[in-house]
């Protein structure tokens, strides 16, 4: 899992499926549902990399499924609900989307899964910004609020270009274009500072599309 998260978290695809897939024909020769778990998770983050999402969608829906029925990984749920609000909103379903975030969010909070939490808040302020940008603005608002704070309290800093990001969609959503072309160029400037060169390059690609 923590290969597939760091490729994830640097938008660039290296090995995470084989990875993902030789975990799982682990956990299923040792029959081991925690092993099974994870390995369901990294192989969702792998195939969002690839740019799967249907694959993405089928892989967090067998890991949730053992985080909730069996009740092993419970730290990683919020996570998995996080992925699975991408993938959905990646499919266009963008309500399945909201409401699977808001459910990592619960879980998250909950068991005190502070990066895990931010990873669903920036799930649920992606998914309310494809409903409707102007409508929930104060939700969206208060979600990136709720990351920043938990990124600055654990010095997430992996997640700040993200959050940077999402306040550049907000920004153009409600008609703002300057802040929006502030902070996206912050948001890329972030992104090369930490290495995250396919998050970079995407956004760059993005903002010359506009």
């Amino acid at each position: 899992i923590t290969r597939a998260l760091l490729e994830y978290t640097c938008g660039r695809a290296e090995s995470g499926l084989e990875h993902g897939r030789r975990s799982l024909e682990i956990a299923e020769k040792l029959d081991n549902e925690a092993s099974r778990m994870a390995a369901y998770a990294a192989l969702g983050l792998a195939n969002l990399v690839e740019g799967q999402p249907a694959a993405a969608r089928d892989a967090f829906r067998e890991s949730a499924t053992s985080a909730r029925d069996r009740r092993v990984g419970r730290g990683l749920l919020p996570l998995v609900l996080a992925g699975l609000a991408e993938a959905h909103l990646a499919l266009g379903e963008p309500f399945e989307a909201v409401a699977t975030a808001r459910e990592g969010i619960d879980v998250g909070s909950a068991g005190g899964c502070l990066y895990n939490e931010a990873l669903a808040q920036l799930a649920l302020a992606a998914a309310l910004l494809a409903t409707d940008g102007v409508g929930p603005r104060a939700e969206i608002e208060s979600a990136l609020e709720r990351a920043e704070h938990l990124v600055a309290s654990i010095e997430g800093r992996a997640l700040s270009p993200r959050i940077l990001e999402l306040r550049g969609r907000l920004a153009a959503a409600v008609g703002d274009a300057p802040s929006s072309d502030r902070t996206f160029r912050e948001a890329l400037d972030l992104y090369r500072a930490i290495g995250a060169t396919g998050h970079a390059e995407r956004l760059a690609g993005a903002r010359r599309m506009m």
